[in-house]
C-alpha cells in the first residue's frame, strides 16, 4: 500500500474542515430564525392566554356587580313591603310575649314563611333575617342558631353582620358585607358577601348569599 502523499492528506483535511464550516455557517442561520420563531410564538401564545384571561376575569366581575345591584335593588324592595314589615313587627311581639318556642311565634311563621321564601326560590340565598331596629334577630328562614340573637349586644356584635348592621343602620343605605365565616353556627357555612338593607322605620332585611 502506498502512503498517501503529504499534500493529498492536507488537501482532505482542509476540504473536510471547509465542508463542515460551510454546514454550520448555513445551519447558523436556520437555527437562528427556529429560535427566533418559537419565541416570537411562545411570546404571542402568552399574550393571547393573558387577554383571554383579562377578558374572562372582567366578564365576571361585570356579572358580579350586576348580581349585587340587582340583589341590592330586590332588598331594598323587599324591606319596604307589608309583608316583611308585618312579619318583624308580629315576630317581635311574639318572640318578647312568648319567647322563640310559642305557639305565637309558631304562628308568625307559618303565616310568613311561605310568603318570604317566594323570594328565595331561585336558590341565590342561604337564609333571610329579619332584625328590628335595636339589633333583634326576630325571624330568619332557616331558624338556625342566630335566630334571637341580638347583634349590638349579643354573641354576633363583633361578626361581620354585627358591623354590618350597625353600618347600615347608621346610614340607612344598602351595604354589603366582606367575606366571613360565622363559627358558631351548627356548620361552619361561610357568609359570603350579603347585603343589608334598612328603612327608617326599622325594619331590617338581611339576605345571607350562597356561593355564587
Amino acid at each position: 500500500m502506498k502512503p498517501v502523499p503529504l499534500s493529498a492528506a492536507l488537501f482532505h483535511s482542509l476540504a473536510a474542515r471547509l465542508l463542515l464550516w460551510f454546514l454550520l455557517l448555513s445551519l447558523l442561520p436556520l437555527a437562528i430564525l427556529g429560535l427566533g420563531g418559537y419565541y416570537n410564538a411562545k411570546t404571542s401564545m402568552q399574550h393571547e392566554a393573558m387577554d383571554k384571561l383579562v377578558g374572562l376575569a372582567r366578564h365576571k366581575a361585570q356579572r358580579l356587580e350586576g348580581y349585587f345591584i340587582e340583589t341590592a335593588n330586590h332588598l331594598v324592595s323587599l324591606s319596604r313591603s307589608d309583608a316583611a314589615k308585618q312579619a318583624l313587627q308580629q315576630a317581635e311581639t311574639a318572640l318578647k310575649e312568648g319567647g322563640l318556642y310559642s305557639q305565637e311565634y309558631a304562628a308568625v311563621g307559618q303565616i310568613y314563611d311561605p310568603i318570604l321564601k317566594n323570594n328565595t326560590e331561585t336558590g341565590a340565598f342561604q337564609d333571610l333575617f329579619l332584625i328590628t331596629a335595636d339589633g333583634m334577630i326576630v325571624f330568619t328562614l332557616a331558624k338556625e342558631s342566630d335566630l334571637g340573637g341580638n347583634l349590638i349586644t349579643g354573641t354576633y356584635r363583633d361578626s361581620e353582620l354585627g358591623k354590618l348592621f350597625g353600618e347600615v343602620m347608621t346610614t340607612h343605605h344598602t351595604a354589603i358585607s366582606d367575606f366571613a365565616f360565622i363559627m358558631s353556627l351548627p356548620t361552619k357555612s361561610p357568609a359570603l358577601p350579603a347585603p343589608l338593607s334598612s328603612i327608617k322605620a326599622g325594619c331590617s332585611v338581611y339576605w345571607r348569599c350562597r356561593s355564587i
